[in-house]
């Protein structure tokens, strides 16, 4: 029954070409596949939005709207790897002696 429904709201022009689309490194995907979905739930729509974040600011993004809900997935997400190093000035193992605090 959902699938009847679900035609009149695929009749634009966005629904045919949105659904695969080229990622930046080159790698044609399947988007759709990994929005997480109920059973049952269908996907009706999806289009590319700007989210004003109160906290972050505008992310640029995909919204799917299904029959039950609407789903936003960031396409600026900043993958990141760092590495963390501290410098002391002090050897840890020399700054508390154990055997004068016995004492």
């Amino acid at each position: 029954m959902a699938s009847a429904s679900t035609s009149k709201y695929n009749s634009h022009s966005l629904e045919n070409e949105s659904i695969k689309r080229t990622s930046r490194d080159g790698v044609n995907r399947d988007l759709t596949e990994a929005v997480p979905r109920l059973p049952g739930e269908t996907l009706i729509t999806d289009k590319e939005v700007i989210y004003i974040c109160p906290f972050n600011g505008p992310i640029k993004g995909r919204v799917y709207i299904t029959n039950y809900r609407l789903y936003l997935r960031s396409l600026e997400t900043p993958l990141f790897a760092f590495l963390n190093e501290e410098k002391f000035n002090v050897d840890g193992w020399t700054v508390y002696n154990p055997v004068e605090e016995y004492r």
